[in-house]
C-alpha cells in the first residue's frame, strides 16, 4: 500500500506518487488536476489545499512537524481517511486500516490502534494505549502501564495486569485473569476458574464460577466445571502467602 506524505503536498509534489481525491470546492485555487491514472498534477502556482473541515485542516497543519503519513486516499470534501495512518515519532501502522500514534508505537493488526508510548496492537481490531501496553488478542484492549491483553475480546487495565482468558478482565495492580470470562481486580489477585471473580489482596479464585474476596485465601476448586464439593464463595483472612487462611466458605 502506497503512502501519501501530507507535508509534501505544500511543496508541490507527492512522495511517492499516489492517488488523492480532492473536492475543488475546498481549494483556494483550481491549479491542480487529476490525471487519468489517478495521480495529482500540480502547477507551479499551486496554493496548498485548505478546507472548512476541522479533521482535514488538523492533518495538514500537523504535517511536517509530527511526521504524518497516510496510506490510501484522502477525501477533503468528506474528511475521510482510507488506509492506514502513522503520526508521531518512530511509529508504524502495518495492518490494513490501522492507526499508530505517539512515540514508538506499533499497530500490526488489521483495524488496530496503538497510541501512547511503546504500545503494541498486534491482532485484528485490537487497541493498545498508555505506557508499554500490548494487545495481543483479537479485539483485545490493553491500557494503563505495562498491561497485556492476550485473550479474545479481553481487557487489561491498570498496572502490570494480564488478561489471558477470552472475554476476561484484569484491573488494578499485578492481577491475572486466566479463566474464560473471569474478572480479577485489586492487587495480586488471580482468577483460574472460568467465570470466576477475585478481588482484594493476594486472593485466588480457582473454582468454576467462584467468587473470592478478602486477603490470602486458600485456593480451592475445579476451574473448568462445577463440582458439588467446591466452594461458591470464599473470604480469605490469611496474613501472607505462606500463611493463607479462609474466614468464610459457602458451598
Amino acid at each position: 500500500m502506497k503512502k501519501i506524505r501530507i507535508d509534501q503536498i505544500d511543496s508541490g509534489s507527492l512522495w511517492p506518487s499516489a492517488s488523492l481525491a480532492v473536492s475543488a470546492s475546498y481549494a483556494e485555487t483550481a491549479s491542480y488536476a487529476l490525471n487519468a491514472g489517478g495521480s495529482l498534477d500540480l502547477t507551479d502556482n499551486y496554493v496548498p489545499i485548505r478546507s472548512s473541515n476541522t479533521l482535514v485542516d488538523s492533518i495538514i497543519s500537523q504535517s511536517g512537524t509530527t511526521g504524518v503519513e497516510i496510506s490510501g486516499s484522502v477525501t477533503a470534501s468528506t474528511a475521510q481517511i482510507n488506509g492506514v495512518m502513522e503520526q508521531g515519532n518512530n511509529v508504524s501502522a502495518n495492518g490494513d486500516y490501522s492507526h499508530a500514534e505517539g512515540n514508538y508505537t506499533l499497530a500490526s493488526g488489521d483495524y488496530s490502534h496503538a497510541e501512547g508510548v511503546e504500545t503494541t496492537a498486534n491482532d485484528d481490531a485490537s487497541h493498545a494505549e498508555g505506557y508499554y501496553t500490548t494487545a495481543d488478542g483479537e479485539a483485545a484492549h490493553a491500557e494503563g502501564e505495562s498491561t497485556t491483553a492476550y485473550g479474545y475480546s479481553s481487557h487489561a487495565e491498570g498496572g502490570e495486569t494480564t488478561a489471558n482468558g477470552d472475554y476476561s478482565h484484569a484491573e488494578g495492580r499485578y492481577t491475572n485473569a486466566d479463566g474464560y470470562s473471569s474478572h480479577a481486580e485489586g492487587v495480586y489477585t488471580n482468577t483460574n476458574g472460568n467465570y470466576s471473580h477475585a478481588e482484594g489482596y493476594y486472593t485466588s479464585a480457582s473454582g468454576y464460577g467462584q467468587h473470592v474476596a478478602g486477603k490470602y485465601n486458600i485456593a480451592q476448586g475445579n476451574p473448568s466445571s462445577f463440582v458439588d464439593t467446591d466452594y461458591a464463595y470464599i473470604i480469605g483472612n490469611g496474613t501472607s502467602t505462606a500463611l493463607r487462611a479462609n474466614a468464610l466458605t459457602l458451598d
